[in-house]
């Protein structure tokens, strides 16, 4: 990614960051529904209770650098269970400090390229972008665990796979051929993590063309995803 462009990226992601904590802070950042991680249930408005914020830090990769972002993640409380549990903004991913949007294009990059190495998706041996607080570059090895993330998602691949096929069916996604090149995985085992975690981004894709939906906000609770 050329360091313009990634600068135009980067401060659209803040942008956002901080157009939800604004939000958050007057509690207006509340969903419509909501999955409750305890009990699994999806739970309508009347059925959850505002349990307060909980700060959390983001990367950012802006031009150069990556940037720690603070924002708040709204806390609910299920009415059914009486368990707390944290809702994620479009933005975040559960577990991943590095924000959903970066995750997937360096992800794509790697996947849909046969040449792209994890060096190359994380922007080069001369091109790494480094972090302000310390000497760190990105690293290849953090691509690598974005796209293991990915391609676990098996549950979540199946039933947008079948959502799309009933809802869609012009967009003739489950047509797709999503084959990695076989130089990019030593084991059977890896090359179905990659081929799953490519088809995964092209849901997402087709699903956001669609419906403009975010495939770990909207579509996981819509369907009781973890």
């Amino acid at each position: 990614m050329d360091r313009k462009r990634s600068v135009v990226k980067g401060e659209e992601i803040r942008r956002r960051i901080e157009e939800h904590n604004r939000r958050a802070l007057k509690r207006e950042a509340l969903p419509e529904k909501a999955r409750c991680r305890h009990c699994k249930r999806v739970l309508s408005p009347d059925q959850f209770k505002y349990h307060g914020l909980r700060r959390r830090s983001f990367l950012v990769e802006i031009g150069d650098l990556i940037e720690k972002v603070s924002s708040w993640l709204v806390r609910l409380k299920c009415c059914l269970c009486k368990a707390t549990f944290t809702v994620y903004p479009e933005f975040a991913l559960p577990y991943k400090r590095y924000t959903r949007q970066q995750i997937e294009e360096r992800s794509a990059a790697y996947l849909e390229d046969p040449s792209c190495t994890y060096m190359k998706a994380a922007g080069g041996r001369l091109a790494r972008c480094g972090y302000e607080q310390d000497e760190r570059q990105f690293a290849g090895s953090t691509v690598w665990r974005w796209i293991t993330y990915l391609g676990g998602q098996v549950e979540l691949l199946r039933k947008l796979c079948s959502y799309l096929a009933e809802r869609f069916p012009q967009a003739d996604f489950h047509r797709l051929i999503v084959k990695v090149s076989p130089k990019k995985a030593r084991t059977e085992k890896r090359r179905r993590v990659l081929e799953s975690a490519r088809r995964l981004l092209h849901a997402w894709a087709c699903l956001r063309a669609c419906e403009q939906a975010e495939i770990f906000t909207d579509f996981a609770t819509e369907l009781g995803v973890p």
